[in-house]
């Protein structure tokens, strides 16, 4: 224990005689741990957020399809769905994408009925109301942020060769981004009127079941009967959520590996070249009894605390770039570079496998670099470094 704390102590003391050398190993370090901690923070931030927002989705989603395209669905399938046994209720919904022109972007519009259940809660993330009558609108923030809009301003959205004027009665807050960032909530005679349906059709169902866990058993049955309908289950929307995530951080990610190689490789660069101090220094720890175990171990130490050091700055950085500035630029593009994306207060996410995945990668390699150096500078000829030679 006492040798143990000896080679710990000559570790730090190695790096005390070097500053230069141990603060660009740790500022490199720092700089690769952040990148790769701030893609697995927000990748892990996102995915919850994704994984609150299927959870309030319907536990079925029914979408008529006409010639591989998503069509509109009628009143037959309506009756057909609400008699269907296991479903408690059904809500036809009418809602798509409108060009705005001015932002060069699509609006999503979804209509509501005033005396939907559902607008109770969406009540509670608006500021001012959610519409009651034609010629209303709430709508999300970054929309509102883009025009300027508040409640009580009045907007005209394009509808063909025309113009459909709207007053804007309520704003989504930011906690309401990832759902609301570019919706606009409209009554359903407006929404088919700036989205072309007709009376009596609509978008697609959604479906709440009178047993959640029987929805695979349900959704096989509607397939069965509507055979050109797409069925979409609540749990297939969460896994789509988390393999789109998934595979934009690993895009992102992979990016980081030749940054990581070049500088491992340069780190055994650097440490391998060592100085005529260095190399005097090590011959005299041997001829005081210093084997190859010890100048390996000390070897570790020296380059365990510098990557220890290095990647607790560089979690610290991540977290602050990420949940205190929101992560720019990586956050688009983990969520989309869409003219109107959504912008939110990130909760931090943080857990052991993050840590872990930044330790394997980073602390690892760079402590693991140091062997090879540290046996080639313990295997010198003593006497000849003490005499000044090579």
């Amino acid at each position: 224990m006492r040798k143990t704390l000896a080679l710990f102590e000559y570790a730090i003391g190695a790096l005390a005689r070097r500053p230069g050398k141990a603060v660009a190993l740790v500022a490199g370090i720092a700089l690769v741990t952040g990148l790769l901690a701030s893609i697995l923070s927000l990748h892990a931030a996102l995915e919850r957020e994704a994984g609150a927002l299927a959870d309030a989705m319907p536990e079925l989603t029914v979408q008529a399809m006409q010639g591989g395209r998503p069509a509109t669905i009628d009143a037959e399938t309506l009756e057909f769905l609400a008699g269907h046994p296991g479903v408690r209720s059904i809500r036809p919904r009418v809602w798509g994408y409108l060009f705005v022109p001015s932002l060069g972007a699509n609006l999503s519009v979804f209509s509501v009925a005033p005396d939907a259940p559902e607008l109770a809660e969406v009540a509670t993330l608006l500021e001012g109301r959610a519409p009651r009558s034609k010629g209303e609108a709430a709508v999300g923030d970054t929309f509102a942020r883009s025009l300027g809009l508040r409640p009580g301003d009045s907007i005209a959205l394009p509808t063909g060769s025309k113009f459909h004027l709207l007053e804007i009665t309520g704003v989504f807050g930011a906690e309401a981004s990832l759902q609301a960032a570019d919706v606009a909530l409209v009554t359903e005679p407006d929404a088919r009127l700036l989205l072309g349906y007709d009376d009596g059709r609509f978008t697609d169902v959604a479906i709440s079941l009178a047993s959640p866990t029987e929805a695979d058993v349900v959704a096989a049955q509607i397939a069965e009967h509507l055979p050109h309908a797409r069925v979409v289950r609540r749990d297939q929307i969460a896994r789509a959520y988390a393999l789109t995530l998934g595979a934009r951080a690993g895009l992102v990610g992979a990016m980081l590996l030749p940054l990581l190689g070049c500088f491992l490789l340069l780190a055994w660069d650097r440490m391998s070249g060592l100085g005529e101090d260095e190399k005097r220094e090590l011959g005299v720890l041997t001829l005081v009894g210093w084997d190859l175990r010890d100048v390996l171990l000390a070897g570790l130490f020296q380059n365990g605390l510098v990557a220890l050091t290095g990647a607790a700055l560089g979690l610290l950085a991540a977290h602050v770039y990420v949940f205190g500035f929101g992560a720019p630029l990586l956050f688009d593009a983990l969520l989309g570079w869409s003219r109107l994306h959504p912008t939110f207060e990130l909760a931090p996410a943080w857990d052991a496998g993050q840590i872990v995945t930044v330790v394997a990668f980073v602390v690892v390699p760079f402590s693991l670099a140091s062997l090879a150096p540290a046996f080639r500078a313990a295997d010198v000829d003593v006497d000849a470094l003490l005499r000044g030679g090579a």
